[in-house]
């Protein structure tokens, strides 16, 4: 499983001429969503008394993991979201929601499915 430093990484593009063009960085797929789902759902089964858990100094420590993955997670996911001001949300010419106003949906949507 990749660190989540990883789960949004930049997109970087250049053009015909080596010049950066901005694009939208890459969102996690949804196996790396369901990896980190598990990983989290494993630290605190180890706090479960039906695992043979359920020690409360045991219970905080593994509670400031997850915490502590989640808000790495939210900080990484933060980074990703496009500086769509209020003139951008929607695409004139085509009627619908432009492309980095759908990318920040995307990114809310990979949020909440944790």
């Amino acid at each position: 499983f990749a660190p989540l430093e990883f789960m949004f990484p930049e997109a970087v593009s250049v053009d015909e001429n080596g010049i950066a063009i901005p694009v939208l960085p890459t969102l996690p797929s949804r196996y790396d969503l369901a990896k980190l789902d598990a990983n989290v759902r494993e630290e605190l089964s180890l706090a479960d008394p039906r695992q043979g858990g359920g020690d409360f100094s045991m219970a905080t420590m593994i509670s400031d993991v997850v915490v502590s993955m989640l808000h790495e997670f939210c900080v990484m996911a933060r980074r990703a979201i496009s500086d769509t001001g209020e003139d951008k949300i929607l695409d004139s010419r085509a009627g619908s929601v432009s492309e980095s106003m759908a990318h920040n949906l995307n990114v809310a949507g990979g949020m909440s499915s944790l």
